[in-house]
């Protein structure tokens, strides 16, 4: 959505753009191939985090570790879309090789902020009511610039 955002109030493209046919896009730059890549690495990597929380790998918290596999993983990803022209990099600092290492920076602390999420101590119903939060300000977000104002 703030992809979208981007391309409205620039009125020339968002940070980047799925280019070619898609099954069904989503918003600007997001179309249904993409979430699902995301979610299946997504689901994959929840399988092989260590229970222990104390566990290192090579000297470094393994949730560390994990994040920067991931995100390293993740950029990857993109990066290779960016290659083959699935997906396109508009702005000349968001290009090849310029955005490497800002998806690399923005996909690990993703991941260690839902690692950590997902292995903090607070109870499934608290962490239900800040999943309902985020959703409800995406939900809003979602009425109030795609149907309301037809930004996105």
């Amino acid at each position: 959505m703030l992809n979208g955002l981007i391309m409205h109030w620039t009125g020339r493209a968002g940070f980047w753009v799925a280019a070619g046919e898609s099954s069904y896009l989503i918003f600007v730059g997001i179309n249904i191939e993409i979430v699902l890549c995301f979610s299946i690495i997504w689901a994959a990597a929840a399988r092989v985090f260590p229970e222990d929380l104390e566990m290192k790998i090579l000297g470094l918290p393994n949730r560390f570790v994990f994040a920067g596999t991931f995100g390293l993983l993740s950029m990857c990803t993109e990066a290779l879309l960016n290659r083959a022209g699935l997906l396109v990099w508009q702005w000349w600092w968001f290009k090849w090789p310029y955005a490497l290492p800002q998806i690399l920076v923005f996909y690990t602390l993703a991941w260690y902020g839902l690692i950590r999420f997902q292995d903090s101590e607070i109870s499934f119903r608290e962490r239900g009511k800040v999943v309902g939060v985020i959703y409800a300000v995406l939900v809003t977000a979602l009425v109030i610039f795609a149907v309301i104002l037809k930004w996105v």
